[in-house]
Protein backbone atom coordinates (compact mmCIF):
# COMPACT_ATOMS: atom_id res chain seq x y z
CA UNK A 1 0.00 0.00 0.00
CA UNK A 2 1.42 3.28 -0.67
CA UNK A 3 1.49 5.94 1.45
CA UNK A 4 -1.09 8.43 2.02
CA UNK A 5 -1.51 11.91 0.67
CA UNK A 6 -3.64 14.45 0.75
CA UNK A 7 -6.00 14.15 -2.03
CA UNK A 8 -5.27 16.02 -5.22
CA UNK A 9 -7.46 18.61 -6.14
CA UNK A 10 -8.70 18.60 -9.56
CA UNK A 11 -7.88 21.23 -12.33
CA UNK A 12 -10.52 23.38 -12.78
CA UNK A 13 -10.85 25.07 -16.29
CA UNK A 14 -9.71 28.91 -15.44
CA UNK A 15 -10.85 31.07 -18.60
CA UNK A 16 -10.43 34.43 -18.37
CA UNK A 17 -12.29 36.79 -16.39
CA UNK A 18 -13.69 38.78 -19.19
CA UNK A 19 -15.47 35.37 -20.58
CA UNK A 20 -16.55 34.20 -17.22
CA UNK A 21 -18.41 37.53 -17.61
CA UNK A 22 -19.82 37.75 -20.76
CA UNK A 23 -22.80 35.95 -21.95
CA UNK A 24 -22.84 32.46 -24.15
CA UNK A 25 -24.38 34.38 -27.45
CA UNK A 26 -23.36 31.60 -30.48
CA UNK A 27 -24.96 29.21 -31.84
CA UNK A 28 -23.97 25.60 -29.39
CA UNK A 29 -23.82 22.38 -31.31
CA UNK A 30 -23.88 19.61 -29.18
CA UNK A 31 -23.33 16.14 -30.90
CA UNK A 32 -25.09 13.59 -28.23
CA UNK A 33 -26.90 10.12 -28.37
CA UNK A 34 -30.23 9.40 -26.54
CA UNK A 35 -30.79 10.76 -22.79
CA UNK A 36 -30.38 6.95 -21.67
CA UNK A 37 -26.69 6.37 -22.88
CA UNK A 38 -24.10 6.29 -19.92
CA UNK A 39 -25.64 9.83 -18.93
CA UNK A 40 -24.09 11.63 -22.13
CA UNK A 41 -27.73 12.54 -23.10
CA UNK A 42 -28.55 13.80 -20.06
CA UNK A 43 -25.73 15.99 -19.97
CA UNK A 44 -26.42 17.32 -23.89
CA UNK A 45 -29.79 18.15 -22.06
CA UNK A 46 -28.24 20.34 -19.23
CA UNK A 47 -25.69 21.82 -21.66
CA UNK A 48 -28.50 23.22 -23.87
CA UNK A 49 -30.53 24.28 -21.37
CA UNK A 50 -27.67 25.88 -20.08
CA UNK A 51 -26.92 27.76 -23.28
CA UNK A 52 -30.01 28.94 -24.08
CA UNK A 53 -30.16 30.65 -20.01
CA UNK A 54 -26.35 32.39 -21.06
CA UNK A 55 -28.53 33.75 -23.96
CA UNK A 56 -27.12 31.45 -26.94
CA UNK A 57 -28.93 29.27 -29.27
CA UNK A 58 -28.68 25.33 -28.06
CA UNK A 59 -28.75 23.17 -31.37
CA UNK A 60 -28.53 18.96 -30.39
CA UNK A 61 -27.95 16.61 -33.16
CA UNK A 62 -27.92 13.01 -33.45
CA UNK A 63 -30.20 12.33 -30.21
CA UNK A 64 -32.11 8.95 -29.57
CA UNK A 65 -35.56 9.15 -28.30
CA UNK A 66 -35.75 9.70 -24.88
CA UNK A 67 -33.74 12.84 -25.70
CA UNK A 68 -35.39 13.90 -28.81
CA UNK A 69 -39.27 14.01 -26.69
CA UNK A 70 -37.00 15.85 -23.92
CA UNK A 71 -35.24 18.47 -26.23
CA UNK A 72 -39.05 19.09 -27.91
CA UNK A 73 -40.90 19.39 -24.90
CA UNK A 74 -38.01 21.64 -23.67
CA UNK A 75 -38.37 23.79 -27.29
CA UNK A 76 -34.71 23.63 -28.36
CA UNK A 77 -33.94 22.89 -31.70
CA UNK A 78 -32.41 18.97 -32.62
CA UNK A 79 -32.08 17.30 -35.65
CA UNK A 80 -31.75 12.83 -35.79
CA UNK A 81 -29.06 11.98 -37.80
CA UNK A 82 -29.25 8.36 -40.45
CA UNK A 83 -27.44 6.13 -37.92
CA UNK A 84 -23.31 6.60 -39.08
CA UNK A 85 -22.79 2.99 -37.56
CA UNK A 86 -25.12 1.19 -39.73
CA UNK A 87 -23.17 1.03 -42.96
CA UNK A 88 -20.83 3.59 -44.75
CA UNK A 89 -23.45 4.92 -46.65
CA UNK A 90 -25.21 5.89 -43.47
CA UNK A 91 -22.23 7.62 -42.29
CA UNK A 92 -21.73 9.26 -45.27
CA UNK A 93 -25.47 10.75 -45.29
CA UNK A 94 -25.40 11.41 -41.54
CA UNK A 95 -22.02 13.70 -42.44
CA UNK A 96 -23.69 15.53 -45.27
CA UNK A 97 -27.14 15.83 -43.48
CA UNK A 98 -25.09 17.04 -40.57
CA UNK A 99 -23.02 19.19 -42.16
CA UNK A 100 -25.76 20.77 -44.06
CA UNK A 101 -27.68 21.57 -40.55
CA UNK A 102 -24.47 22.82 -39.35
CA UNK A 103 -24.65 25.96 -42.47
CA UNK A 104 -28.39 26.30 -42.65
CA UNK A 105 -28.43 26.83 -38.72
CA UNK A 106 -25.06 29.47 -38.89
CA UNK A 107 -23.91 27.09 -35.66
CA UNK A 108 -20.50 28.57 -34.22
CA UNK A 109 -19.08 25.44 -32.66
CA UNK A 110 -19.86 21.96 -32.28
CA UNK A 111 -18.67 19.79 -29.30
CA UNK A 112 -18.92 15.79 -29.12
CA UNK A 113 -19.98 14.05 -26.50
CA UNK A 114 -19.12 10.18 -27.44
CA UNK A 115 -16.18 9.08 -29.37
CA UNK A 116 -18.18 7.54 -31.40
CA UNK A 117 -19.69 10.44 -33.42
CA UNK A 118 -16.64 12.37 -33.18
CA UNK A 119 -15.47 10.95 -36.85
CA UNK A 120 -18.99 12.17 -37.89
CA UNK A 121 -18.61 15.13 -36.92
CA UNK A 122 -15.31 15.57 -38.03
CA UNK A 123 -16.29 14.86 -41.57
CA UNK A 124 -19.50 17.14 -41.29
CA UNK A 125 -16.79 19.90 -39.71
CA UNK A 126 -14.34 20.06 -42.58
CA UNK A 127 -17.29 20.80 -44.90
CA UNK A 128 -18.00 23.87 -43.16
CA UNK A 129 -16.14 26.56 -41.17
CA UNK A 130 -17.42 25.49 -37.91
CA UNK A 131 -14.79 25.25 -34.86
CA UNK A 132 -15.25 22.23 -32.37
CA UNK A 133 -15.04 21.12 -28.66
CA UNK A 134 -14.24 17.44 -28.33
CA UNK A 135 -14.11 15.41 -25.48
CA UNK A 136 -11.76 12.09 -25.34
CA UNK A 137 -10.77 9.55 -23.00
CA UNK A 138 -6.92 8.04 -22.69
CA UNK A 139 -7.26 5.32 -24.65
CA UNK A 140 -8.75 7.07 -27.64
CA UNK A 141 -6.03 9.81 -27.50
CA UNK A 142 -3.60 7.22 -27.95
CA UNK A 143 -5.41 5.67 -30.96
CA UNK A 144 -5.87 8.86 -33.01
CA UNK A 145 -2.69 10.43 -32.42
CA UNK A 146 -0.14 7.62 -33.62
CA UNK A 147 -3.02 7.01 -36.55
CA UNK A 148 -4.27 10.14 -37.11
CA UNK A 149 -3.04 13.18 -35.44
CA UNK A 150 -4.53 15.41 -38.10
CA UNK A 151 -7.76 14.96 -36.80
CA UNK A 152 -6.97 15.90 -33.82
CA UNK A 153 -4.92 19.18 -34.58
CA UNK A 154 -8.12 20.16 -37.07
CA UNK A 155 -9.68 21.20 -33.91
CA UNK A 156 -9.65 24.71 -31.55
CA UNK A 157 -9.81 23.16 -28.53
CA UNK A 158 -9.54 19.26 -27.06
CA UNK A 159 -11.00 18.61 -23.85
CA UNK A 160 -9.63 15.43 -21.92
CA UNK A 161 -10.53 13.87 -18.45
CA UNK A 162 -7.64 14.32 -16.38
CA UNK A 163 -3.80 16.21 -16.05
CA UNK A 164 -2.46 13.21 -17.08
CA UNK A 165 -4.21 12.43 -20.32
CA UNK A 166 -3.24 16.47 -21.21
CA UNK A 167 0.12 16.54 -20.89
CA UNK A 168 0.69 13.30 -23.28
CA UNK A 169 -1.41 14.56 -25.53
CA UNK A 170 0.67 17.76 -25.43
CA UNK A 171 3.60 16.04 -26.10
CA UNK A 172 2.85 13.24 -28.49
CA UNK A 173 0.91 16.51 -30.83
CA UNK A 174 3.15 19.56 -30.01
CA UNK A 175 0.08 21.07 -29.17
CA UNK A 176 0.17 24.49 -27.72
CA UNK A 177 -1.15 24.60 -23.90
CA UNK A 178 -4.83 26.55 -24.46
CA UNK A 179 -5.32 23.93 -27.06
CA UNK A 180 -5.76 21.08 -24.42
CA UNK A 181 -8.29 21.89 -21.82
CA UNK A 182 -8.98 19.15 -18.57
CA UNK A 183 -12.75 18.99 -17.17
CA UNK A 184 -12.75 16.13 -14.47
CA UNK A 185 -16.11 14.10 -14.82
CA UNK A 186 -18.77 14.85 -12.79
CA UNK A 187 -21.77 12.67 -11.48
CA UNK A 188 -25.20 13.40 -10.88
CA UNK A 189 -25.10 13.46 -6.59
CA UNK A 190 -28.87 13.61 -6.51
CA UNK A 191 -28.61 9.98 -8.27
CA UNK A 192 -26.01 8.20 -6.25
CA UNK A 193 -28.69 7.77 -3.70
CA UNK A 194 -30.03 4.48 -1.89
CA UNK A 195 -33.55 5.68 -2.37
CA UNK A 196 -33.21 6.66 -5.71
CA UNK A 197 -31.93 3.36 -6.87
CA UNK A 198 -34.29 1.41 -5.06
CA UNK A 199 -34.04 -1.28 -2.71
CA UNK A 200 -36.32 -3.66 -5.02
CA UNK A 201 -33.59 -3.36 -7.64
CA UNK A 202 -30.58 -3.96 -5.50
CA UNK A 203 -32.83 -7.42 -4.07
CA UNK A 204 -33.60 -7.79 -7.59
CA UNK A 205 -30.00 -8.42 -8.74
CA UNK A 206 -28.92 -10.31 -6.28
CA UNK A 207 -30.93 -12.78 -7.08
CA UNK A 208 -30.16 -12.77 -10.60
CA UNK A 209 -26.43 -12.88 -9.94
CA UNK A 210 -27.56 -15.69 -7.20
CA UNK A 211 -25.30 -13.51 -4.70
CA UNK A 212 -25.47 -14.55 -0.57
CA UNK A 213 -26.69 -11.93 1.94
CA UNK A 214 -24.32 -12.62 4.19
CA UNK A 215 -20.82 -13.24 2.09
CA UNK A 216 -18.90 -10.03 0.82
CA UNK A 217 -18.77 -8.63 -2.49
CA UNK A 218 -15.96 -7.34 -4.60
CA UNK A 219 -17.46 -4.94 -7.75
CA UNK A 220 -15.11 -4.01 -10.87
CA UNK A 221 -16.82 -1.85 -12.85
CA UNK A 222 -14.09 -1.56 -15.76
CA UNK A 223 -12.83 -4.93 -15.83
CA UNK A 224 -9.09 -5.42 -18.03
CA UNK A 225 -9.84 -6.90 -21.49
CA UNK A 226 -6.48 -8.19 -22.41
CA UNK A 227 -6.03 -11.44 -21.41
CA UNK A 228 -2.64 -11.50 -19.90
CA UNK A 229 -4.10 -8.47 -17.30
CA UNK A 230 -6.68 -10.87 -17.11
CA UNK A 231 -5.66 -13.84 -16.02
CA UNK A 232 -3.02 -11.63 -13.54
CA UNK A 233 -6.19 -10.25 -11.83
CA UNK A 234 -7.76 -14.27 -11.72
CA UNK A 235 -5.11 -14.86 -9.50
CA UNK A 236 -6.30 -12.95 -6.83
CA UNK A 237 -10.18 -13.41 -7.77
CA UNK A 238 -9.29 -17.45 -7.07
CA UNK A 239 -7.63 -16.24 -3.17
CA UNK A 240 -11.09 -14.43 -3.10
CA UNK A 241 -12.52 -17.15 -3.97
CA UNK A 242 -10.97 -19.41 -1.50
CA UNK A 243 -12.25 -17.15 1.09
CA UNK A 244 -15.84 -16.86 -0.26
CA UNK A 245 -16.06 -13.74 -1.53
CA UNK A 246 -17.85 -12.98 -4.64
CA UNK A 247 -16.84 -10.66 -7.36
CA UNK A 248 -19.05 -8.99 -10.02
CA UNK A 249 -16.91 -7.90 -13.08
CA UNK A 250 -18.51 -5.15 -15.52
CA UNK A 251 -17.31 -5.84 -19.34
CA UNK A 252 -19.13 -4.16 -22.56
CA UNK A 253 -21.47 -6.34 -23.86
CA UNK A 254 -19.23 -7.29 -27.11
CA UNK A 255 -16.77 -8.97 -24.78
CA UNK A 256 -18.91 -11.03 -22.58
CA UNK A 257 -19.11 -14.39 -24.16
CA UNK A 258 -15.21 -14.24 -24.04
CA UNK A 259 -15.14 -13.40 -20.60
CA UNK A 260 -17.60 -15.81 -19.39
CA UNK A 261 -15.10 -18.71 -21.23
CA UNK A 262 -12.05 -16.99 -19.11
CA UNK A 263 -14.36 -17.19 -15.96
CA UNK A 264 -15.26 -20.90 -16.68
CA UNK A 265 -11.37 -22.11 -17.45
CA UNK A 266 -10.22 -20.58 -14.68
CA UNK A 267 -12.67 -22.24 -12.85
CA UNK A 268 -14.46 -19.50 -10.99
CA UNK A 269 -18.15 -19.63 -12.60
CA UNK A 270 -19.49 -20.15 -8.62
CA UNK A 271 -18.08 -17.14 -7.70
CA UNK A 272 -17.55 -14.62 -10.24
CA UNK A 273 -20.50 -12.48 -11.91
CA UNK A 274 -19.93 -10.92 -15.46
CA UNK A 275 -22.29 -8.26 -15.87
CA UNK A 276 -23.10 -5.67 -19.18
CA UNK A 277 -25.74 -3.42 -18.69
CA UNK A 278 -24.24 -0.01 -17.12
CA UNK A 279 -27.49 0.63 -15.80
CA UNK A 280 -26.54 -2.03 -12.95
CA UNK A 281 -23.36 -0.42 -12.14
CA UNK A 282 -24.76 1.81 -9.30
CA UNK A 283 -26.86 -1.01 -7.74
CA UNK A 284 -23.74 -3.18 -7.82
CA UNK A 285 -21.47 -0.56 -5.78
CA UNK A 286 -24.39 -0.34 -3.22
CA UNK A 287 -23.90 -3.58 -2.91
CA UNK A 288 -20.23 -3.89 -2.89
CA UNK A 289 -18.01 -4.64 0.35
CA UNK A 290 -14.94 -3.26 -1.96
CA UNK A 291 -14.70 -1.73 -5.01
CA UNK A 292 -12.00 -2.29 -7.55
CA UNK A 293 -11.32 0.17 -10.20
CA UNK A 294 -8.28 -0.60 -12.63
CA UNK A 295 -7.92 2.33 -14.87
CA UNK A 296 -8.10 0.32 -18.21
CA UNK A 297 -11.04 1.63 -19.37
CA UNK A 298 -10.45 5.75 -19.62
CA UNK A 299 -13.35 8.01 -18.87
CA UNK A 300 -15.27 5.08 -17.70
CA UNK A 301 -13.03 3.91 -15.08
CA UNK A 302 -12.72 7.56 -13.92
CA UNK A 303 -16.76 8.29 -13.59
CA UNK A 304 -17.07 4.64 -11.87
CA UNK A 305 -14.02 5.47 -9.33
CA UNK A 306 -15.87 8.90 -8.38
CA UNK A 307 -19.31 6.91 -7.96
CA UNK A 308 -17.91 4.65 -5.86
CA UNK A 309 -16.50 7.28 -3.25
CA UNK A 310 -20.04 9.01 -3.59
CA UNK A 311 -21.01 5.44 -2.23
CA UNK A 312 -18.40 5.26 0.29
CA UNK A 313 -17.31 2.16 -0.72
CA UNK A 314 -14.14 0.95 0.09
CA UNK A 315 -11.71 1.57 -2.54
CA UNK A 316 -8.46 -0.20 -4.69
CA UNK A 317 -7.03 1.51 -7.55
CA UNK A 318 -4.40 1.17 -9.88
CA UNK A 319 -2.43 4.26 -10.96
CA UNK A 320 -3.36 4.76 -14.16
CA UNK A 321 -5.24 7.03 -16.79
CA UNK A 322 -5.40 10.00 -14.27
CA UNK A 323 -7.04 7.85 -11.54
CA UNK A 324 -4.49 9.31 -8.76
CA UNK A 325 -5.90 13.00 -9.48
CA UNK A 326 -9.30 11.86 -8.20
CA UNK A 327 -8.85 9.40 -5.47
CA UNK A 328 -9.05 10.59 -1.87
CA UNK A 329 -5.98 9.65 0.05
CA UNK A 330 -7.55 7.14 3.37
CA UNK A 331 -6.98 4.52 5.47
CA UNK A 332 -9.85 2.77 3.29
CA UNK A 333 -8.54 3.70 -0.31
CA UNK A 334 -5.73 2.21 -1.97
CA UNK A 335 -3.35 3.49 -4.85
CA UNK A 336 -1.18 0.69 -6.73
CA UNK A 337 1.19 1.58 -8.66
CA UNK A 338 0.16 0.40 -12.57
CA UNK A 339 1.84 -2.35 -13.16
CA UNK A 340 1.58 -3.80 -9.73
CA UNK A 341 -0.65 -6.58 -9.91
CA UNK A 342 0.79 -8.84 -7.36
CA UNK A 343 -0.45 -6.55 -4.62
CA UNK A 344 -3.92 -6.81 -5.49
CA UNK A 345 -4.60 -9.13 -3.01
CA UNK A 346 -3.44 -8.14 0.09
CA UNK A 347 -4.59 -4.88 -0.93
CA UNK A 348 -8.60 -6.01 -1.24
CA UNK A 349 -8.14 -8.42 2.21
CA UNK A 350 -7.14 -5.21 3.98
CA UNK A 351 -10.35 -2.96 2.25
CA UNK A 352 -11.90 -6.42 3.25
CA UNK A 353 -11.41 -6.28 6.79
CA UNK A 354 -12.47 -2.79 7.65
CA UNK A 355 -14.85 -2.26 9.95
CA UNK A 356 -18.45 -1.48 10.19
CA UNK A 357 -16.94 2.08 12.14
CA UNK A 358 -14.35 2.58 9.62
CA UNK A 359 -16.60 2.11 6.54
CA UNK A 360 -19.28 4.86 7.81
CA UNK A 361 -16.34 6.93 8.82
CA UNK A 362 -14.64 6.82 5.82
CA UNK A 363 -18.59 7.32 3.95
CA UNK A 364 -18.64 10.18 4.94
CA UNK A 365 -15.28 11.30 4.37
CA UNK A 366 -15.63 10.14 0.65
CA UNK A 367 -19.24 11.51 0.05
CA UNK A 368 -17.54 15.44 1.07
CA UNK A 369 -14.71 15.23 -1.26
CA UNK A 370 -17.03 13.89 -4.04
CA UNK A 371 -19.68 17.07 -3.24
CA UNK A 372 -16.92 19.61 -3.37
CA UNK A 373 -14.58 18.42 -6.26
CA UNK A 374 -16.85 16.21 -8.82
CA UNK A 375 -20.48 17.56 -8.77
CA UNK A 376 -22.04 17.14 -12.03
CA UNK A 377 -22.92 20.79 -12.26
CA UNK A 378 -20.02 21.84 -11.57
CA UNK A 379 -18.70 19.57 -15.08
CA UNK A 380 -21.79 21.44 -16.97
CA UNK A 381 -20.38 25.10 -15.46
CA UNK A 382 -16.51 24.12 -16.67
CA UNK A 383 -17.96 23.19 -20.06
CA UNK A 384 -19.65 26.21 -20.02
CA UNK A 385 -16.58 28.47 -19.97
CA UNK A 386 -15.61 26.15 -23.01
CA UNK A 387 -18.13 27.16 -24.45
CA UNK A 388 -17.54 30.96 -23.95
CA UNK A 389 -13.96 30.31 -25.36
CA UNK A 390 -14.92 28.89 -28.36
CA UNK A 391 -17.62 31.68 -28.94
CA UNK A 392 -14.63 34.32 -28.26
CA UNK A 393 -12.64 32.27 -30.56
CA UNK A 394 -15.37 32.56 -33.46
CA UNK A 395 -15.60 36.52 -32.84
Amino acid sequence: MLPKKNPVQPNKTTPPSVQDAASLRARALIVSPDLSVDGMGRMALDLALRVRAEGGIPLVAAPGGLLKLELQRQKISCRVLSDPQASALSHMLAARQLAGWIREQRASFLHVLDFSLARLAYEAMVKTDIRAAITLNQPVIGALSSRDGGTLRAFDRIVVPSRYARAQLMQQLQLGDRAVRTIIPGINLNVVHYNRIGPQKITTLEKNWQLPDDEPLVVVPDCPLDPVIFDALAASLQELKKKNVYTVLFVPETERTVMLQRVARLELASHVVTVSNPAERLPALWLAHGVLVTGFRGQESLLALIEAQAMGRPIVAFDRNGLSEILLRDPATCLLHADHLKGLGPALDGMLALSTGERQNFAFRSRTFVEENFDHTQMVDDIISLYRDLAAIQN
